[in-house]
């Protein structure tokens, strides 16, 4: 599954990246390949922590963004 993903300037430099569809995915990165690095990492590790919670997985809302 891919999730949509947001990359935003952040304040010091870096690239902020969240996903839509789990709030709870906040990262970053130096530069747009190791923040789509790291977010894919975080993406990773909720859906992991929600299966582990039995908490729902949403589908990808497939927006592009």
């Amino acid at each position: 599954m891919k999730y949509p993903v947001i990359l935003q300037p952040d304040d010091n430099g870096t690239l902020l990246i969240t996903c839509p569809d789990l709030p709870e995915v906040t990262s970053w990165g130096e530069n747009t390949a190791d923040a789509l690095r790291y977010g894919a990492k975080a993406i990773e590790e909720a859906l992991a922590a929600r299966a582990a919670h039995g908490e729902p997985i949403p589908l990808p809302s497939g927006l592009l963004r």
